[in-house]
């Protein structure tokens, strides 16, 4: 069973791009912000994108403090760090684009579209992963009585 994820956050620190045995890809940080009792509980998410969404991903700049929506598959995985168990959360990217208002959506000077400014990139699925097919290509036939309410 797959879990899936949508979430906006801002990216804490990205790799540049990487080679792997199936697909370039690029690791990054995501912070998504919560208020609990009017303070901010920020929740982090290492975050993976595979093949071309991860080459522009790259291209359009993104960079620490960018604002991201992202979908993915979740995951967990623990492991131990001075002893402690740690819990870390995972998302494998299979969307991604910019916030409509964040900086980098209205450009920054940095990026390489006309002017120097970020290239906005559409909400969109990836299709470069996962290799063996587009998850978003799955359909549901669900009837009434799938539904628990």
């Amino acid at each position: 069973m797959m879990t899936i994820i949508s979430t906006v956050g801002n990216v804490t620190r990205i790799s540049e791009l990487k080679t792997g045995p199936k697909a370039d890809y690029v690791n990054f940080g995501l912070a998504v912000n919560e208020w609990k009792d009017g303070k901010r509980a920020p929740t982090f998410y290492e975050c993976t994108v595979f093949g071309q969404d991860a080459e522009n991903l790259v291209k359009a700049k993104a960079k620490k403090g960018s604002q991201l929506f992202v979908s993915g598959k979740f995951r967990t995985s623990v492991y131990e760090r001075n002893g402690e168990k740690v819990t870390s959360l995972n998302i494998t990217v299979l969307a991604w684009c910019y916030v409509q208002g964040s900086s980098a959506s209205k450009g920054t000077g940095e990026g390489n579209g006309a002017n120097g400014e970020a290239i906005p990139v559409p909400c969109q699925p990836t299709e470069s992963y996962p290799p063996e097919g587009n998850f978003h290509d799955m359909t549901m036939n669900l009837v009434d009585d799938d539904l628990p309410f």
